[in-house]
């Protein structure tokens, strides 16, 4: 039990975290780096791009919640939650400015490959999520379908002897 009462307190921190990072980001995240591209700058950037990741792919497989039960509800929370990681990202190139010409200096190398990884993050999402939402408008129906037949096979099964 207690290691029940753990977790659960553990998911709910993990979850106000969340939700409070994303609402406040960091005061560095408002500022652009400056057009020479400094080694902080560069260090700054890489790990914002890797948290961006990370919430991306956190992001990404909560999508089983939509597969279990798939209700406007939480289609609607799963979208909330897209859109949040979409500003965040957005903010990201914005902060980096990942879509200017990056001036030429030692670390042009390093700033080019983070905008194309940028890019690239941004490219899953909108095919994943472009994915899901096929699948909802044409898969969910026939999942409930087989799941409302396999309930009334179930009911009909009871009444047997």
């Amino acid at each position: 039990m207690s290691f029940s009462v753990l977790g659960s307190i553990y998911v709910l921190t993990s979850v106000a975290v969340t939700i409070f990072r994303r609402r406040n980001p960091p005061a560095s995240a408002a500022t652009p780096v400056s057009e020479t591209f400094t080694a902080d700058e560069v260090r700054t950037c890489l790990e914002e791009l890797s948290d961006v990741r990370f919430a991306l792919e956190k992001h990404l497989g909560s999508f089983h919640n939509l597969l279990a039960g798939y209700t406007p509800s939480e289609a609607q929370r799963w979208g909330d939650e897209g859109a949040l990681w979409r500003k965040r990202w957005s903010r990201l190139g914005q902060q980096c400015r990942f879509g200017e010409a990056p001036a030429g200096n030692q670390y042009r190398k390093q700033r080019d490959e983070m905008a194309s990884l940028h890019d690239e993050l941004g490219a899953i999402h909108l095919t994943y999520t472009r994915e899901l939402k096929r699948f909802g408008n044409e898969q969910v129906p026939r999942l409930q379908g087989v799941h409302n037949r396999l309930e009334a096979l179930t009911e009909a099964a009871r009444t047997l002897r």
